[in-house]
């Protein structure tokens, strides 16, 4: 069956009074500064993936360590199959 589109309108009123744009500015903004010529450039931080990647690497490290000083090696590989 073929008919006008669902608004929306009865369930909520008024939301065909909403504009949506930039918010207005609020003062002046200062212009981007550039770099003097022998000024380095920033370097950015290391991505977030990175950094949680370096964090495991790390916890893996330090359990592996402490594992090693306790005695606790890991298990032996099985050559049998799974059970499932």
């Amino acid at each position: 069956m073929l008919g006008p589109a669902h608004t929306g309108f009865d369930t909520h009123p008024g939301l065909d009074m909403i504009v949506f744009g930039d918010p207005p500015a609020t003062g002046r903004t200062a212009p981007p500064r550039t770099p003097a010529p022998d000024e380095p450039e920033p370097t950015r931080p290391a991505p977030r993936t990175e950094q949680k990647h370096a964090r495991r690497r790390q916890e893996r490290n330090r359990n592996w360590l402490r594992n090693n000083l306790n005695g606790i090696r890991p298990p032996e590989p099985d050559d049998a199959p799974p059970p499932y």
